[in-house]
């Protein structure tokens, strides 16, 4: 029994380490140290779970499956709430709870299951970080600065011509300077629409001068 007990330890410590090191090289969220220690921890508990009502009659070992998840839960956000951006926390607050679960099937004995798991979860991860770059490389975010005669108008007409462009993901601020006022807008978009926007833009009235650059 202590050889299997050991063994589910070592297993799990591996599985962690897997995990860990696979998010350390990502760069991104909870590293190999944090994701060792809650998987271990998870297996350890739940392998205590398993022992309990052998030492206390009564026992019920779902009770404290249940309280590891719940503490997995409660450290995942944290790291929800600590993190930089929420895209960022959120992926982090997942794989903790994913290590916890991990390192539970494996004190649970399933350890085809877990093995498996954690390379789904790792080549998942790695495949969709591929996606997500693939995708951010298509868009990129542009300011334009402005020198426009009069304000009201024209700010309805750019505003208006964000909308038929199909920008929504738009900043803007103006200030009044000698002669008019000065426009900045910075928008995140794909090339082509910011070249259908720059394209309009040169077409509208009231403005004197159009600056623009990639951020």
């Amino acid at each position: 029994m202590e050889f299997e007990i050991l063994l589910k330890i070592i297993l799990s410590s591996l599985l962690g380490g897997i995990f860990g090191i696979s998010r350390e090289i990502s760069g991104r969220g909870s590293g190999i140290r944090t994701i060792f220690l809650v998987s271990t921890t998870s297996t350890l508990l739940t392998v205590i779970s398993l022992e309990l009502p052998k030492i206390i009659k009564g026992t019920d070992p779902s009770s404290v499956i249940g309280f590891v998840v719940i503490s997995a839960g409660l450290l995942s956000g944290s790291a929800l709430i600590k993190a930089v951006g929420f895209r960022t926390g959120l992926l982090s607050a997942s794989v903790l709870w994913s290590s916890s679960g991990i390192g539970i099937c494996v004190g649970l004995g399933l350890y085809v299951q877990a093995f498996l798991i954690t390379i789904l979860i790792i080549t998942t991860l790695q495949l969709f970080k591929y996606v997500d770059k693939r995708f951010q490389d298509r868009l990129k975010m542009s300011s334009y600065t402005l020198r426009i005669k009069k304000k009201v108008s024209i700010l309805s007409d750019i505003k208006k011509l964000l909308m038929e462009c199909g920008i929504s993901n738009y900043e803007w601020h103006y200030e009044k300077i000698k002669g008019g006022f000065l426009l900045e807008v910075t928008i995140s978009v794909s090339t082509s629409k910011d070249n259908h926007f720059a394209e309009k833009l040169m077409e509208m009235d009231n403005i004197e001068e159009i600056r623009n650059e990639s951020i």
